[in-house]
């Protein structure tokens, strides 16, 4: 497994009160990495199953999003759509954020 994330409002918190998921997430194997010092904010929501099923939305994976927000989640049983968001995933992986992209869903 692995798992992207903001560096400012994701890592860079980690250590603090009530944070400490990535450290968790790493502990248990996931692999992490962050947009490595991009001044924009890394928003995207995104899960991939499987390669058949893609999770997206408006939700953040907090207490907040999940339980006291409104927020929308999108799950689509599909191994098409599933490979367009992998694509996706691995540009991001590599460090192809914003103007740096070569992937757009074509």
């Amino acid at each position: 497994m692995k798992w992207i994330t903001d560096d400012e409002n994701g890592l860079n918190y980690d250590g603090q009160p009530g944070r400490g998921q990535f450290a968790l997430m790493t502990a248990a194997g996931i692999e992490v990495k962050d947009d490595a010092g991009r001044s924009a904010l890394m928003h995207n929501k995104f899960w991939i199953f499987d390669q058949q099923i893609l999770w997206t939305g408006s939700t953040n994976i907090t207490v907040n999003g999940i339980f006291k927000q409104n927020n929308n989640v999108l799950v689509v049983h599909s191994p098409e759509v599933a490979y367009i968001y992998e694509r996706e995933f691995q540009e991001l992986w590599t460090g192809q954020f914003g103007p740096k992209r070569t992937f757009y869903g074509q």
